[in-house]
Protein backbone atom coordinates (compact mmCIF):
# COMPACT_ATOMS: atom_id res chain seq x y z
CA UNK A 1 0.00 0.00 0.00
CA UNK A 2 1.20 3.59 -0.61
CA UNK A 3 1.42 6.12 2.42
CA UNK A 4 -1.80 7.70 1.13
CA UNK A 5 -3.67 4.44 1.51
CA UNK A 6 -2.34 3.48 5.40
CA UNK A 7 -3.00 5.19 8.72
CA UNK A 8 -0.21 6.77 10.09
CA UNK A 9 0.92 5.17 13.11
CA UNK A 10 -0.04 7.81 16.45
CA UNK A 11 2.77 9.36 18.53
CA UNK A 12 2.70 7.01 21.26
CA UNK A 13 2.45 4.10 18.98
CA UNK A 14 5.67 5.33 17.53
CA UNK A 15 7.32 6.00 20.72
CA UNK A 16 6.76 2.72 21.82
CA UNK A 17 7.54 0.94 18.76
CA UNK A 18 10.75 3.24 18.26
CA UNK A 19 12.50 3.38 21.95
CA UNK A 20 14.22 -0.05 20.78
CA UNK A 21 15.59 1.54 17.39
CA UNK A 22 16.87 4.46 19.55
CA UNK A 23 17.96 2.94 22.24
CA UNK A 24 20.07 0.50 19.58
CA UNK A 25 21.13 3.52 18.37
CA UNK A 26 22.48 5.17 21.60
CA UNK A 27 23.61 1.68 22.32
CA UNK A 28 27.25 2.28 20.08
CA UNK A 29 27.10 -0.83 18.95
CA UNK A 30 27.97 -1.56 15.22
CA UNK A 31 25.87 -4.80 15.30
CA UNK A 32 22.75 -3.12 17.11
CA UNK A 33 23.14 0.21 15.38
CA UNK A 34 23.09 -0.84 11.95
CA UNK A 35 20.05 -2.98 11.49
CA UNK A 36 18.71 -0.12 13.65
CA UNK A 37 19.19 2.83 11.70
CA UNK A 38 18.45 0.78 8.34
CA UNK A 39 14.58 -0.07 10.16
CA UNK A 40 14.30 3.83 10.73
CA UNK A 41 15.00 4.81 6.99
CA UNK A 42 12.35 2.17 6.38
CA UNK A 43 9.62 3.00 8.30
CA UNK A 44 10.22 6.81 7.66
CA UNK A 45 10.74 6.15 3.67
CA UNK A 46 7.52 4.08 3.62
CA UNK A 47 5.38 6.90 5.61
CA UNK A 48 4.53 4.12 8.23
CA UNK A 49 5.91 7.42 10.82
CA UNK A 50 4.16 10.96 10.11
CA UNK A 51 6.32 13.30 12.22
CA UNK A 52 7.09 17.13 11.89
CA UNK A 53 9.93 18.79 14.34
CA UNK A 54 8.38 21.84 15.92
CA UNK A 55 9.89 25.25 15.36
CA UNK A 56 9.12 28.22 17.35
CA UNK A 57 10.27 31.73 16.36
CA UNK A 58 10.79 33.89 18.85
CA UNK A 59 10.16 37.24 18.46
CA UNK A 60 11.90 38.67 20.97
CA UNK A 61 15.35 37.73 19.50
CA UNK A 62 16.86 38.41 15.60
CA UNK A 63 14.69 36.93 12.91
CA UNK A 64 17.60 33.86 12.85
CA UNK A 65 17.08 32.90 16.61
CA UNK A 66 14.81 30.48 17.30
CA UNK A 67 13.88 27.80 19.94
CA UNK A 68 13.42 24.54 19.77
CA UNK A 69 10.32 23.19 21.54
CA UNK A 70 11.52 20.53 24.36
CA UNK A 71 10.41 16.88 24.02
CA UNK A 72 10.04 16.47 20.04
CA UNK A 73 9.85 13.05 19.46
CA UNK A 74 11.48 14.01 15.84
CA UNK A 75 14.22 15.73 17.42
CA UNK A 76 14.83 12.39 19.71
CA UNK A 77 15.23 10.06 16.82
CA UNK A 78 16.98 12.52 14.43
CA UNK A 79 19.96 12.93 17.39
CA UNK A 80 19.81 9.34 17.55
CA UNK A 81 20.07 8.52 13.88
CA UNK A 82 23.33 11.42 14.37
CA UNK A 83 24.97 9.12 16.60
CA UNK A 84 25.87 7.00 13.72
CA UNK A 85 28.07 9.34 12.71
CA UNK A 86 30.91 8.86 15.61
CA UNK A 87 30.79 5.28 14.78
CA UNK A 88 34.33 4.00 13.39
CA UNK A 89 32.09 1.51 11.22
CA UNK A 90 31.57 2.09 7.79
CA UNK A 91 28.29 0.18 7.63
CA UNK A 92 26.90 1.88 10.43
CA UNK A 93 28.09 5.88 8.99
CA UNK A 94 25.91 4.62 5.33
CA UNK A 95 23.16 3.79 7.10
CA UNK A 96 23.11 6.98 9.79
CA UNK A 97 23.25 9.19 6.53
CA UNK A 98 20.37 6.53 4.80
CA UNK A 99 18.41 7.71 7.67
CA UNK A 100 18.91 11.29 7.94
CA UNK A 101 18.79 12.14 4.32
CA UNK A 102 15.36 10.28 4.57
CA UNK A 103 14.26 11.52 7.37
CA UNK A 104 15.16 15.12 5.67
CA UNK A 105 13.51 14.79 2.53
CA UNK A 106 10.26 12.83 3.49
CA UNK A 107 6.98 14.09 2.89
CA UNK A 108 5.71 12.53 6.30
CA UNK A 109 8.22 13.58 8.47
CA UNK A 110 9.34 16.87 8.31
CA UNK A 111 12.50 18.18 9.91
CA UNK A 112 12.80 22.15 10.96
CA UNK A 113 15.73 24.39 12.89
CA UNK A 114 17.24 22.15 15.12
CA UNK A 115 16.87 19.05 13.81
CA UNK A 116 17.58 20.02 10.23
CA UNK A 117 20.33 21.35 11.79
CA UNK A 118 21.71 18.72 13.38
CA UNK A 119 21.10 16.63 10.17
CA UNK A 120 23.14 19.08 8.03
CA UNK A 121 26.07 19.07 10.67
CA UNK A 122 25.97 15.52 10.52
CA UNK A 123 26.56 15.02 6.84
CA UNK A 124 29.17 18.24 6.79
CA UNK A 125 31.00 16.61 9.17
CA UNK A 126 31.23 13.06 7.87
CA UNK A 127 31.93 14.69 4.16
CA UNK A 128 34.98 16.14 5.53
CA UNK A 129 35.93 13.54 8.55
CA UNK A 130 35.04 10.06 7.56
CA UNK A 131 37.61 7.41 7.03
CA UNK A 132 35.92 5.97 4.31
CA UNK A 133 35.82 8.04 0.92
CA UNK A 134 32.86 5.93 -0.05
CA UNK A 135 31.06 7.62 2.73
CA UNK A 136 32.88 11.18 2.23
CA UNK A 137 31.00 11.02 -1.34
CA UNK A 138 27.72 9.78 -0.11
CA UNK A 139 27.38 12.29 3.00
CA UNK A 140 28.48 15.40 0.43
CA UNK A 141 25.51 14.15 -2.17
CA UNK A 142 23.34 13.54 0.70
CA UNK A 143 24.31 17.07 1.79
CA UNK A 144 23.24 18.65 -1.46
CA UNK A 145 20.20 17.03 -1.48
CA UNK A 146 19.18 17.99 2.10
CA UNK A 147 19.88 21.77 1.27
CA UNK A 148 17.99 21.60 -2.11
CA UNK A 149 15.08 19.78 -0.41
CA UNK A 150 15.21 22.30 2.88
CA UNK A 151 15.07 25.21 -0.32
CA UNK A 152 12.28 23.72 -2.19
CA UNK A 153 10.37 23.66 0.94
CA UNK A 154 11.02 27.24 1.60
CA UNK A 155 9.90 28.54 -1.29
CA UNK A 156 6.87 26.06 -1.22
CA UNK A 157 5.95 27.28 2.27
CA UNK A 158 6.61 31.41 0.83
CA UNK A 159 4.25 30.61 -2.03
CA UNK A 160 1.33 29.07 0.00
CA UNK A 161 1.76 31.84 2.96
CA UNK A 162 0.85 34.66 0.04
Amino acid sequence: RSPEQQEPLALEEAKVLLEPFRLACASQSPKLMEPALDCLHKVIAHGCLHLESVLQIDRSKPVLATKQQGGNYADELVAAMCLGAESEHAGVQLAAVKAVLTSATSDYFRLHGNALLQAVRMCYGMALESKHSANRLVARNALLQMVIMAFKRLESDLRSAR
